[in-house]
């Protein structure tokens, strides 16, 4: 996991899809809910929905409270696939971006 941070100096963890064990991981000692369960199925939601051969491997962000952020990858011809990622009642929402 790394830190960025964007331009208004709000701080997010960044992790690629093939790596999100540790984010998992961190999920799973900060709640009592299974917050991190709940993100693996909704990334699962999301590749089984949008996921193409040739695609980039997705990029998570999320920020400081792990509750909210953005999965995104990179289709072939240059189109990229951005959804808006939030945790909410004990269960992940996406919304995907225009």
């Amino acid at each position: 996991m790394k830190t960025v941070t964007d331009k208004t100096g709000k701080k997010w963890l960044f992790n690629e899809f093939t790596n999100s064990t540790p984010l998992i991981e961190k999920m799973d000692k900060e709640f009592v809910e299974d917050v991190g369960g709940s993100f693996i199925e909704i990334q699962d939601e999301i590749m089984q929905k949008y996921a193409k051969v040739g695609d980039t491997i997705p990029a998570i962000l999320l920020d400081e409270t792990l509750k909210e952020g953005s999965f995104s990858f990179i289709r072939e011809d240059g189109e990229m696939l951005i959804f808006k990622l939030k945790y909410d009642n004990g269960s992940w929402k996406y919304e995907k971006q225009k």
